[in-house]
């Protein structure tokens, strides 16, 4: 019970006398940081998922075109900019065989 004392323990570090002080409550201690971590996540769900639910009536109404033209200038001065700004050289980077990304994953 809460108040009691055992009797000498022998330890590691030597002989230990134990008191209980008090019973600790399981489970989560909500706290203001904790709370404030779950509202910022479900507030980001949330706009996430109205997000997904206007772009997927979006797609019903609109017919999507893809320039692939504009859409490869755009990849090439991207992979020129950033060949830039680390350095290298963007004629090793036109090298690189591009991915073909206009084919979406299964399932979508």
């Amino acid at each position: 019970a809460v108040g009691d004392v055992s009797d000498p323990v022998i330890g590691s570090y030597g002989i230990h006398i134990l008191k209980y002080q008090r019973d600790v409550p399981s489970g989560l201690i909500m706290t203001d940081t904790i709370r404030e971590d779950i509202i910022a996540y479900l507030t980001s769900m949330k706009g996430n998922n109205a997000y997904n639910e206007a772009y997927a009536k979006w797609q019903l109404d609109v017919d999507i075109v893809y320039d692939e033209a504009a859409i490869q200038a755009a990849s090439d001065a991207a992979a020129a900019q950033q060949a830039e700004d680390e350095g290298i050289d963007s004629e090793d980077l036109l090298q690189i065989e591009p991915v073909d990304e206009t084919e979406a994953p299964a399932g979508n």
